[in-house]
């Protein structure tokens, strides 16, 4: 703007045909204690910028998009709380067992992106916090079957089945759980024993129940252990009352007791929060933010003493060594791993 309007204060041809050539004369704005133009268009971006700002303090957060917000956490989070209950699922573990707990999650974002008016688009600011809530919560729960130390054989894709064969496993004991392996590539190494019905996986009549999930320790991996020795999860209910009240949490699912809450910074009920916030963050102004919650009380239960053998897919870059002779795996690991345990 102030491009357009220097170039015309320099063309006393265009002045002088507005009527306005004494605006030619530099001088003429001080002599005349008028504000240069110059100045004036500065003056009315600050002022533009400084009720903008003020507006998005103080917006509200839109009843629509926090419901939008509550919709997608349920969306996205009971379909996989779902698909590992399959795994962690286990009402007959007894009494001697170790547990952890898996909680939520919190993101600072922007207040606009769940206003009524919003000035930009605001890609995934109502399910980022939920994807954080989901890895976590998959990377936590996977990770059982490292803590419960497993018995680790590095094989060949040929040698997977090969192994589960010389482990004489039965369909009415045993289960396999397939960590971030593609089974339908697998089939041609099975012998025709590794097939899908109805949308789940049998191996043999073996139950396999699928994960699609990478990561180092557990990927490209066949879990093997006896039903009864199956991990437990249970989705607990938030107690405290005064911590749901403190961040706005509210049940948004009663199976999964999954608990949502929208808190907007600027306002007087949220300072408590918004300068612990501003304690361990880099932003010192926090009001034209929110603090999307998502909280979850999930307990896993393991035994003490689970037998479990895991099968891994070699990798010659990330593996060293060489592979394990599937000749080595035979059925009487299981009281093999029984002993390590004892």
């Amino acid at each position: 703007m102030k491009y357009f309007v220097n170039e015309y204060l320099e063309n006393s041809e265009i002045l002088k045909a507005l009527g306005l050539e004494h605006l030619s004369n530099k001088n003429w704005f001080s002599e005349n204690s008028k504000i240069e133009p110059n100045t004036l268009i500065d003056n009315f971006k600050k002022e533009i910028e400084s009720k903008f700002n003020q507006i998005k303090k103080e917006q509200p957060i839109s009843p629509d998009m926090e419901s939008v917000f509550m919709e997608k956490t349920n969306s996205i989070l009971n379909p996989i709380f779902q698909k590992y209950l399959m795994i962690f699922q286990n009402n007959n573990i007894g009494n001697e067992y170790q547990s952890y707990s898996i909680r939520g999650k919190n993101s600072i974002l922007e207040k606009a992106a769940f206003g009524e008016n919003q000035d930009v688009s605001y890609l995934n600011s109502d399910s980022i916090t939920a994807e954080a809530v989901a890895q976590q919560f998959k990377y936590y729960s996977i990770n059982i079957f490292i803590l419960i130390l497993p018995q680790k054989y590095l094989l060949s894709e040929k040698d997977l089945f090969t192994a589960v064969d010389n482990l004489k496993i039965n369909s009415d004991e045993f289960v396999i759980i397939a960590v971030g392996l593609y089974l339908d590539y697998l089939k041609s190494f099975s012998g025709g024993g590794l097939e899908e019905k109805e949308e789940k996986w049998f191996y043999k009549d073996i139950e396999i129940i699928e994960i699609d999930y990478m990561n180092d320790l557990v990927s490209q991996s066949l879990f093997v252990l006896r039903k009864e020795d199956l991990p437990n999860m249970i989705f607990k209910e938030i107690k405290d009352q005064n911590y749901l009240d403190k961040f706005n949490l509210e049940k948004i699912d009663k199976t999964f007791n999954i608990y949502a809450g929208l808190n907007d910074l600027n306002k007087k009920e949220n300072e408590e929060i918004k300068k612990e916030i501003e304690k361990n963050s880099t932003e010192k102004d926090l009001s034209q933010k929110i603090l999307a919650c998502i909280d979850i009380n999930v307990e896993i239960q393991y035994k003490k003493k689970t037998n479990c053998i895991q099968l891994k897919v070699f990798s010659q870059f990330d593996d060293k060594g060489k592979p394990s002779n599937v000749d080595d795996i035979h059925p009487l690991l299981w009281n093999e791993d029984l002993a390590e345990n004892n």
